[in-house]
């Protein structure tokens, strides 16, 4: 069963690759007035990423807790390894796109410094975008990241109904109090759900998917019906606030993850073959670096490549050329910054298991090998 559970982790990164590549692909569909289905409703695979890392976390979460005594033990743990998942690639994409943008000096005020340096700004409707990136989400997911040791905490303690009811009602209380997108509300209006509120639903259903997976793993009879029978009532519940894509696509993560890997034959092969692999690998730097290509190049491919008379075609171009870019950047991003700033939170947090463990300090500089 456990190596069933590695294959169905394994088919996570290949559809995170996906996702990155529908947003991608959104985007620049958008740029070109072009509608394909492909791409279609592309704003869900953000949603779907937040699916995926609630699930994600909660089960890395679980997996490693019997290494801790200490909840506030294993929380230091977490936030060394999410930080520098995330800020390593980010802060210096940032200080790009502030150059890129026309009116910068806009961006660089002190309050949007220190939002951005502290991933808070999303919280704020005036900071959420306010440059080139679609930071807004990592900016949600910093803040998911921040509640989720009290969030594991919550699932444990007051469990999964109260959590999940409480979650879609602050949704609800969202939507009422601020507008989001082009629609206007008594308090504001976000440009985009940055504020972890508007989404915090889609968290708690990734995370109880893992609860239930961990339930199956690990043999706990007694804990798979009620797990079960919460995680439809979620389907039915949370889901219905969440646009139609996501539904689909979270329905068809459920039966992945929880199927028998044996079963599931050519969907293994597809989200784990090598390109999908690939693809999952960098998916991050993709997902951050596509707008600033599409900034750069779009304006010199409509002077002087593209035809101009059918937006498929101007597509089609489009994505011919800047899919290799992008795709060449990213890889390039991936290997020299982020894949080095994930190896160094692995290392610091393996010094923290070591400072825990009462072992003797280790000399400055000095990790020890995975």
């Amino acid at each position: 069963m456990k190596k069933n559970v590695g294959q169905h982790l394994d088919m996570l990164d290949g559809f995170r690759g996906m996702l990155a590549f529908w947003v991608f692909g959104g985007h620049l569909m958008g740029k070109c007035h072009a509608y394909l289905i492909l791409f279609a409703e592309a704003g869900s695979a953000v949603d779907l990423f937040m699916y995926v890392s609630g699930f994600l976390m909660a089960w890395h979460w679980l997996d490693r807790e019997a290494s801790f005594s200490r909840v506030s033990d294993q929380s230091v743990d977490f936030y060394i390894r999410r930080f520098f998942r995330i800020a390593p690639l980010y802060y210096p994409l940032l200080i790009v796109a502030c150059v890129m943008q026309p009116d910068w000096n806009s961006s660089l005020t002190w309050p949007s410094i220190l939002l951005h340096v502290s991933f808070l700004f999303g919280i704020f409707p005036q900071y959420a975008s306010n440059n080139l990136l679609p930071d807004w989400s990592i900016s949600l997911e910093m803040q998911f990241y921040l509640l989720f040791p009290l969030l594991m905490l919550a699932l444990r303690y007051a469990g999964a109904i109260i959590c999940l009811f409480v979650g879609v009602q602050a949704m609800q209380i969202m939507h009422g109090l601020f507008g989001l997108y082009l629609k206007a509300g008594p308090l504001g209006t976000f440009p985009y759900p940055s504020c972890i509120l508007f989404r915090l639903h889609i968290f708690l259903a990734g995370m109880l998917l893992a609860k239930l997976l961990v339930s199956q793993v690990y043999g706990e009879k007694e804990e798979r019906p009620k797990l079960l029978f919460y995680y439809l009532a979620l389907i039915v519940y949370a889901f219905l606030f969440s646009p139609s894509a996501v539904s689909r696509w979270a329905l068809f993560l459920t039966v992945v993850l929880v199927v028998d890997a044996k079963y599931l034959g050519m969907i293994v092969k597809v989200f784990s073959c090598s390109l999908a692999r690939f693809m999952g690998d960098v998916s991050y730097s993709v997902y951050l670096v596509h707008l600033l290509v599409l900034q750069a190049a779009l304006p010199f491919l409509v002077a002087h490549v593209l035809p101009g008379k059918s937006p498929r075609a101007d597509f089609a171009i489009s994505a011919l050329i800047l899919i290799p870019t992008v795709y060449a950047i990213s890889y390039f991003l991936h290997r020299t910054i982020e894949a080095p700033g994930i190896e160094f939170g692995r290392k610091l947090a393996k010094r923290w298991k070591e400072y825990l463990a009462g072992r003797r300090p280790l000399a400055p500089g000095v990790f020890v090998a995975e």
